[in-house]
């Protein structure tokens, strides 16, 4: 599996990316990610398995995707995070069986 990336682009707005259990437990102690938009970063828990912090990855990319979206104004806290939380593992299935299809968006 490739190295985790240090940034990720969401529109105009580039979020930090790394592993940091202490931003982590500050909130959450089991939870094994959490985008901080207004410091534009998103950390993640120590200890997952590549599998599963390629999905909470993505999950929290989608979270800054909502946000940056104007979706977060727009929805609830706990919808947001049921169709997040659908989404993010069957997305990144799709991507992955699929790299011809990846190919062909990222054109």
């Amino acid at each position: 599996m490739p190295e985790l990336p240090t940034h990720v682009q969401v529109g105009a707005f580039l979020y930090s990316l790394a592993v940091n259990q202490a931003a982590i437990n500050e909130i959450n102690p089991t939870a094994f990610g959490r985008t901080r938009n207004k410091e534009q970063s998103i950390v993640l828990s120590e200890g997952q398995g590549p599998d599963q912090q390629a999905d909470t990855v993505l999950h929290e990319t989608l979270h800054a995707c909502f946000m940056v979206a104007g979706m977060s104004e727009r929805m609830t806290d706990t919808l947001a995070e049921e169709t997040i939380r659908t989404l993010s593992p069957l997305l990144l299935d799709v991507l992955r069986r699929n790299p011809e299809l990846v190919a062909y968006l990222l054109g």
